[in-house]
């Protein structure tokens, strides 16, 4: 049994210090391509026709449509 819980442990260490390790990575080596993804992917602006249907009732009667 207790083999077991230092087998987990241990697991759960290894698998922490991979997520740290990939933080830091990410903070030190691809921080400026990551911020440049960033702003290119904020600052693009996209436009979408807006499509817009009846308000029905629960009869299927228009309460509401586009003019």
């Amino acid at each position: 049994m207790k083999a077991r819980i230092l087998a987990v442990g241990g697991g759960i260490a290894v698998l922490l210090l991979m997520v740290a390790m990939r933080i830091v990575q990410f903070t030190l080596t691809d921080s400026p391509d990551l911020a440049r993804l960033a702003r290119r992917q904020h600052h693009e602006q996209i436009h979408i026709a807006a499509h817009r249907g009846a308000i029905l009732d629960r009869h299927g009667e228009t309460l509401a449509s586009s003019v």
